[in-house]
């Protein structure tokens, strides 16, 4: 879904005449988010019982691991709004880490008294970023 939402920004923008990536997110806020995406994944490869609790906690060191390396270098520079959004970023990023150690910790058995019912879907709020007329930016829960 998200490369088919990719492709229609690069074929409006290219039969608008503009740069086919001038919307392009800062490259911090861009690898935050595939390591979210990855490790989201890896947190649903252990609730279908593909991945042990001492395998989700290795891979997910490593992938934290490979985050921390590429962040360190990337370049610092931001334009206006890119702090909200990485910061976004880095908030679901660590929502992820949360899920995955709560796997670890907990495992696949449901604990009601903790709160830890793996049994049930998980569904993700999400986030939409909101520009208003003036250039600013909002960020709401999606629907």
């Amino acid at each position: 879904m998200k490369q088919a939402w990719q492709w229609c920004v690069v074929g409006i923008s290219l039969a608008m005449g503009a740069p086919a990536f001038a919307a392009e997110a800062n490259p911090r806020r861009a690898a935050l988010e595939r390591s979210t995406e990855q490790l989201d994944a890896l947190v649903q490869k252990a609730h279908d019982g593909q991945l042990s609790p001492e395998q989700l906690r290795a891979r997910r060191r490593r992938l934290e691991a490979r985050l921390n390396h590429e962040l360190s270098t990337l370049p610092a520079d931001m334009k206006p709004g890119d702090i909200r959004e990485v910061t976004v970023s880095k908030a679901e990023m660590n929502q992820a880490v949360i899920q995955s150690q709560e796997f670890e910790f907990f495992g696949p058995e449901d604990r009601p008294e903790w709160g830890w019912f793996p049994s049930k879907a998980a569904k993700g709020t999400g986030s939409t970023l909101i520009v208003d007329p003036d250039g600013r930016t909002r960020y709401s829960p999606s629907r």
